[in-house]
């Protein structure tokens, strides 16, 4: 149960077992209390910060990642620090047995030639299907990989390095999902 109180001005989510947790130390620790009138208490102090998001949420058109795979600078060679992120993606892949395809897409900032940023984009989301086939275990037939360079940006002029690093990206793209419970593949993965 979670029921919502104010602190400070601000509705807060408490958890009913905290509540009751609380409330037993207080009644043990002050002996019988009663409860008399109307008179609201005031509560102050901080409440714990709330729970970090999932770094892999599968939504109804894409599989959202919100840490970017690193790659190897001008190379498609997946840094060590991403397979964690990969293996992440790879288990919500295999929760998820009704997505029968996934686009791997790849896209790149303006920096560099379109021809050369097509080409980096293309063999990046080609290790990424790679990497979730035979180091996640994931089928190939559910992944295909697309490089979409320069051609996507989020945003647009990318001006600045800050700019430019949001518009190299990998994303993960719901193109089909099982229609009915008869239409999933047997759970092989």
């Amino acid at each position: 149960m979670v029921w919502m109180i104010r602190v400070n001005g601000k509705r807060a989510r408490v958890e009913a077992l905290m509540v009751c947790a609380s409330l037993s130390v207080v009644c043990a620790c002050a002996g019988r209390v009663r409860f008399q009138g109307r008179t609201p208490i005031s509560v102050s102090g901080t409440l714990p910060p709330p729970p970090a998001p999932k770094r892999v949420e599968v939504r109804e058109d894409q599989i959202m990642i919100r840490e970017k795979i690193q790659f190897a600078y001008n190379d498609a060679r997946i840094l060590p620090q991403s397979f964690d992120l990969l293996n992440e993606v790879a288990r919500a892949m295999k929760m998820h047995q009704e997505l029968k395809r996934i686009e791997v897409g790849g896209h790149a900032s303006s920096e560099g030639s379109d021809d050369y940023n097509l080409d980096l984009s293309e063999r990046r989301a080609e290790a990424v299907r790679q990497y979730l086939v035979e180091t996640s275990g994931v089928r190939h037939e559910r992944l295909t990989a697309e490089g979409y360079g320069e051609t996507k940006p989020l945003v647009a002029p990318d001006d600045s390095e800050v700019l430019r690093e949001k518009n190299r990206r990998v994303e993960f793209v719901i193109l089909e999902r099982a229609k009915t419970r008869t239409d999933l593949e047997p759970a092989s993965e």
